[in-house]
């Protein structure tokens, strides 16, 4: 009986996380052509990525002005028509239009951590909160590894602008899908609020990431762990492809297969590490674990070089998908845990504000060290000591509980 009453709201913000993510995918995965087209350095599209979270930022921040009026259905099926919108903005190939894209693209994906995280708080037992979270996160790879087999397919047999095109449409399709279930998820709306534009450009919406840093005491630390573990994973995700094309120098379909295997093997890691959370009952300790995971696994990615067999690099990408994409859903969990039950969605835009601040920083700091230093492996260096630090604040936490 559980399961079915957490299956409808686990399918459908799964759908929707997997859609925005196949849409926030694709500019990394077609990189080394979309660059090329625009006539830019391929390590810039690290620039693209970082703007696109400052959209998602910008989202995070009116949160609370948002969701309340329009329900969390509503918000995803709106954030998922604003990334669609955001990579069709892609098809001329000029620089400015990559610069417009990725910004609707962040401000579309901005919906998906507090409206899911409200939608599923409310309808999941607390014994089962780690592991249905991480099944919704678990679209997040699933989506890069649609990405990342089938836009360079789709680019190689038919064109790259054909690839964004069916990409968007099928996106669009799917928030058509969702509606009949919209009553059912947004009873709860406040339509009698009203909806005012200038509230969304108010300076003072900025303090409200800060004022729900408060509603506990272990959301600080949660989120400077959380921030850390996004700087490694906006950094793979976003470079990977181009590291492999670019300096280790493989053709774009090999690469996009590395890319696929380490969303795949992501998939199934964000349903492991939300049962394992589960099963020794701790989302913290599970964190720590994989700190130290990631950390290694940014050095190992550094040390790819044109002699590995391809088979081996595939194997690589895959394993680093076990450390690097699989977190997310035990944070958003432990986040969702130590918040006031009534105020899990804008504690979890509030933490996830900071969040993606790692994801903006992430890729364009990537970007800054191979460009000063010349080679890639001074950056993955760097982000893998960036998110051992996670554990050791985690660690701290975890140690004044117990």
């Amino acid at each position: 009986m559980i399961v079915r009453v957490v299956l409808v709201p686990l399918g459908i913000t799964f759908v929707l996380q997997m859609m925005v993510s196949v849409l926030q995918m694709t500019i990394p995965v077609l990189a080394p052509v979309l660059t090329a087209e625009a006539g830019l350095a391929p390590e810039r599209i690290g620039n693209f990525t970082s703007l696109s979270f400052i959209g998602a930022l910008w989202f995070l921040t009116i949160n609370a002005q948002v969701m309340p009026i329009t329900g969390p259905l509503r918000l995803l099926q709106i954030g998922n028509l604003i990334a669609a919108t955001g990579l069709l903005l892609v098809l001329p190939g000029t620089w400015w239009a990559l610069l417009v894209a990725a910004l609707l693209l962040g401000i579309g994906y901005g919906p998906t951590p507090p409206a899911g995280s409200q939608i599923l708080a409310t309808n999941t037992p607390a014994r089962m909160r780690s592991l249905v979270f991480s099944i919704k996160q678990a679209g997040v790879p699933l989506g890069g590894a649609i990405a990342g087999l089938g836009a360079p397919w789709l680019a190689v047999h038919y064109g790259w602008r054909t690839a964004i095109v069916v990409i968007a449409g099928t996106v669009i399709l799917s928030v058509v899908a969702v509606q009949p279930w919209r009553q059912r998820f947004d009873v709860n709306r406040q339509t009698a609020l009203g909806f005012r534009p200038s509230l969304l450009l108010r300076p003072s919406i900025l303090r409200e990431p800060v004022r729900a840093m408060r509603l506990s005491p272990a959301l600080l630390p949660l989120t400077y762990a959380g921030a850390s573990f996004a700087v490694v994973q906006g950094s793979v995700f976003s470079f990977l492809v181009t590291y492999l094309v670019d300096d280790v120098g493989l053709a774009l379909a090999t690469a996009g297969m590395a890319f696929a295997a380490l969303q795949i093997v992501g998939v199934a890691a964000r349903v492991g590490a939300g049962w394992f959370a589960d099963r020794i009952g701790s989302a913290r300790r599970t964190l720590i674990l994989l700190s130290v995971f990631s950390a290694a696994m940014a050095v190992l990615l550094s040390t790819i070089d044109r002699s590995w067999p391809i088979e081996a690099i595939v194997l690589v990408c895959g394993t680093a998908g076990l450390a690097v994409a699989s977190w997310n859903g035990v944070y958003l969990s432990e986040v969702a845990r130590v918040a006031p039950p009534d105020a899990v969605g804008d504690a979890t835009a509030g933490s996830t504000f900071f969040v993606f601040i790692g994801y903006v920083i992430g890729p364009s700091t990537f970007a800054a060290l191979v460009q000063v230093t010349g080679s890639y492996s001074p950056a993955f260096w760097t982000i893998g000591a960036l998110v051992l630090t996670a554990g050791g604040v985690l660690w701290r936490l975890e140690a004044r509980r117990t």
